[in-house]
């Protein structure tokens, strides 16, 4: 996803760390110990309060933004009842079908759309570093109050 580049490469490094411990846990039987990925599409969390931004821009997150509850119900869901993934959102599910059908178009609209998001849309804005170099005391809450 542009413009969101490290995100997107923790969220392939976590499903890969998930993976190889399903793995190891699977070779050396260890039972009762289950590797759950909770992959959520854009939810109206602090999240986008606490990233670093030196674009020149807003932060805009994209639409839709679901409700951050239903991340918590998943979590506690799949410690009750576990299963290897989950994404939460609707659409989030409909873009991994697009890109395993269609890849180079869900490419080519998720860059036009994140762009014109990120770059089009929003207001000119300040560098701010956001919760890289330090804790903030604000956005501590479930959700960031946008929708």
């Amino acid at each position: 996803m542009p413009y969101y580049t490290s995100y997107t490469a923790a969220k392939h490094a976590v499903l890969g760390l998930c993976g190889s411990l399903r793995q190891e846990g699977k070779q050396n039987q260890i039972t009762g110990v289950h590797i759950c990925a909770i992959m959520p599409t854009a939810h109206d969390a602090p999240f986008f309060d606490h990233a670093a931004n030196y674009t020149g821009h807003e932060i805009m997150p994209p639409s839709p933004l679901h409700d951050p509850q239903n991340v918590v119900e998943a979590i506690v869901r799949l410690a009750r009842d576990p299963e290897d993934k989950e994404v939460v959102g609707a659409d989030g599910v409909v873009k991994l079908a697009l890109a395993k059908v269609l890849p180079k178009v869900s490419e080519k609209l998720g860059a036009k759309q994140m762009h014109k998001t990120q770059m089009e849309k929003p207001p000119a804005a300040g560098d701010t570093p956001g919760a890289v170099r330090a804790p903030m005391r604000e956005g501590t809450g479930v959700s960031a109050g946008r929708r």
